[in-house]
């Protein structure tokens, strides 16, 4: 190799070493904004600041063995919700959950109808949510009609008003 082809060379693995790099932190940044905030319970430091009585429907089951799978529930508007800024109440939504090590999943499958307390963590700042996981949950009587939409929030003043 001539000495005129060496910067050439270490400039091309130069840039090799940058895009992969680069790469790396991409698909770092990728994974991570496709997986959801840990909803593992803050329980074991201390009791959640709300409950919520929900109910939904299961529109997936965690699998034991698949790390990534998780219980997917599409609820009914949480209209008592006490969101950041003070308002109440969240719209339907399909959400993954953790379950309270108490929780027994048995008996249950995708398309039951299910009551469920949602237990409720917030930061210190008490602005955001910490962390969120199912406490109780039930299967409900077949032909239970679930209604989803916007939230009804009942009338009062806001929460933290």
């Amino acid at each position: 190799m001539t000495t005129s082809k060496k910067p050439a060379v270490r400039l091309l693995m130069l840039a090799a070493v940058v895009a992969f790099l680069a790469a790396v932190i991409a698909a770092f940044v990728v994974i991570r904004s496709f997986t959801p905030r840990s909803t593992a319970p803050v329980a074991g430091k201390r009791a959640p600041d709300k409950v919520y009585a929900a109910r939904g429907a299961i529109r997936m089951m965690a699998s034991p063995g698949k790390p990534t799978s998780q219980l997917v529930i599409e609820h009914e508007p949480v209209n008592d919700f006490e969101n950041a800024d003070g308002t109440r109440g969240m719209a339907s939504m399909s959400m993954p959950f953790m379950t309270g090590a108490a929780v027994s999943l048995a008996g249950l499958a995708v398309g039951d109808a299910v009551g469920f307390d949602l237990a409720v963590w917030y930061g210190r700042d008490g602005k955001t949510v910490d962390s969120y996981a199912i406490t109780r949950i039930e299967k409900l009587p077949k032909g239970t009609e679930l209604h989803f939409g916007a939230a009804a929030p009942t009338l009062g003043t806001p929460a933290g008003k």
